[in-house]
């Protein structure tokens, strides 16, 4: 299940947050070749203390895509477009950047959601 962490964000509420949280989760959805649902994507915004910002960065981490034969560099790619795209339109200013880290589930892994 991918997880992104998204810094460089600044004096957005919350409810502006939690829709940028959806567009993501859907944007990640709609990379097929993953095969993933929104609902399986985890978004998270660490809070920036400044009360100015310093720069005019917006960088995601993408960690915990399970690395598959089919995730080739091409999806990774894709996936690393789609979200920087809809990133940079939601912070025209900004330089955004995105970061695809994969991983390999037996580097150790647990999950809640297979004692459901």
């Amino acid at each position: 299940m991918p997880v992104l962490t998204i810094y460089g964000l600044t004096n957005e509420s919350e409810l502006m947050l939690q829709k940028l949280r959806e567009k993501l989760c859907e944007a990640v959805a709609s990379v097929e070749a993953l095969e993933l649902t929104a609902k399986q994507v985890s978004v998270f915004f660490p809070v920036n203390k400044a009360e100015k910002p310093f720069y005019k960065e917006t960088i995601c981490f993408v960690d915990g895509l399970f690395e598959k034969p089919e995730r080739t560099e091409d999806i990774r790619n894709q996936l690393a477009s789609v979200i920087g795209k809809l990133l940079k339109f939601e912070n025209p200013n900004d330089l955004v950047e995105v970061f695809v880290r994969s991983f390999h589930p037996v580097q150790g892994f647990w999950t809640s959601a297979k004692e459901e």
